[in-house]
């Protein structure tokens, strides 16, 4: 029997040797005859088990699993023979497993340890322990001499299951419950994308790229350059000289805080996922470029170099932040849109020399758009030329 990932399903197959002729001395070979297949069962990082003619398994919903939350899905018994489903339940979680003494040890993402009777006429839980808390567990125990071994991300620890008897006293008063291993707190900023993407771990294609890049130029850039200009006009009215540079602390603003907040706002009314922080990456980089263009005209003015180096060391906080959380949220992929930022320099660095001067926030809207389709393309064409999407 093989349980495919992504939905695809399982399927059995009978296998069958094939007899030689008589006289012949090469090896038998062997031949596979489809027996039955079923969407019932999907496996993904946890296999299934096989006792006695039933198999049981977690069926795998989500189209991959996700590092940050537990698995979609159900727990089910199914016949090995026939692929019928026999039961199924919510209440496991997605585990891996050994099967022991009638019983099934599973130990799920949640960080549980369970204790299941290996029944196919019902689920019967017989025991129930969180081992681990605040990190998802893929890993399948380990069971030895009525010991079993498990290990997360970043912890390990060893559960005794056999009988009280067969330990000393020693072991005994080293041993502790279960309940009181340290707990890992993990920080959740899931509600930092308001949604998930489908799948994680794989490279972009060009069609999702060109929904985030048109989200980014109409709900980042263009409703800043709407903002910044309404500011204009209004200070126009009351202080002239003052106008261009209120209009332009309100468009990069603007930019930045609405390349951040659009991607949990568009994903929670969008039904494709949507994905803006690329927008106030670059925000950031051609801010830093602008400090870094102004401190060189000011030498030998030592404050201006100080500036310079905070607004660098401001930045590469930006990236690694972004770095950090893309990882934490299941963002695989994104990073890739820090490799861009260097190849649109030959755009960006013109742009800083000439939006150090006065002008109408026009000029500064396009540019904007101008460097950061320099950066969101050079970053897309890494992702579709060199991972080949």
């Amino acid at each position: 029997m093989i349980a495919c990932p992504f939905r695809s399903g399982s399927e059995t197959y009978r296998l069958k040797l094939d007899k030689s002729a008589p006289g012949d001395d090469r090896l038998p070979g062997i031949s596979a005859e489809s027996v039955w297949w079923s969407e019932q069962m999907s496996n993904d990082v946890a296999s299934s088990i096989l006792v006695d003619g039933y198999v049981y398994g977690f069926d795998l919903r989500d189209m991959q699993s996700k590092g940050r939350r537990p698995s979609r899905g159900q727990y089910k018994c199914m016949e090995l023979k026939t692929g019928k489903v026999l039961w199924s339940t919510d209440r496991v979680g997605h585990a891996a497993g050994i099967a022991a003494d009638g019983k099934l040890l599973l130990f799920n993402d949640k960080g549980e340890v369970l204790l299941v009777r290996a029944n196919p006429s019902r689920y019967e839980e017989l025991a129930r322990s969180e081992v681990f808390g605040g990190e998802i567990c893929w890993t399948a125990p380990t069971l030895h001499r009525g010991r079993l071994y498990l290990r997360t991300p970043t912890k390990a620890a060893c559960l005794y299951v056999g009988r009280a008897e067969q330990l000393s006293r020693e072991q005994l008063s080293a041993a502790r419950p279960a309940g009181e291993i340290p707990k890992s707190k993990r920080l959740e900023l899931a509600w930092l994308v308001g949604g998930e993407i489908e799948f994680p771990h794989n490279p972009s294609d060009t069609a999702e790229l060109s929904l985030w890049f048109i989200f980014s130029l109409l709900g980042v850039f263009g409703a800043a350059g709407l903002l910044a200009l309404l500011v204009e006009r209004i200070v126009r009215a009351k202080w002239p000289r003052g106008a261009w540079c209120s209009a332009r602390v309100v468009f990069w603003s603007a930019a930045f805080v609405l390349g951040v907040a659009a991607t949990p706002v568009g994903n929670r009314l969008w039904d494709e996922f949507v994905f803006t922080w690329p927008a106030s990456l670059y925000t950031a980089h051609q801010l830093t470029l602008m400090v870094i263009v102004w401190a060189k005209r000011q030498k030998p003015d030592r404050r201006a170099q100080w500036i310079s180096l905070a607004a660098t060391l401001a930045f590469l906080g930006v990236c690694l932040g972004y770095f950090h959380i893309c990882r934490q949220v299941d963002l695989a992929m994104q990073w890739v849109f820090l490799v861009g930022l260097l190849p649109s320099w030959p755009i960006a660095v013109p742009a800083a020399r000439s939006l150090l001067h006065k002008g109408h926030p026009r000029r500064d809207i396009v540019w904007a758009v101008l460097c950061f389709s320099a950066h969101f393309w050079a970053s897309g064409a890494f992702v579709v030329w060199v991972m080949g999407v």
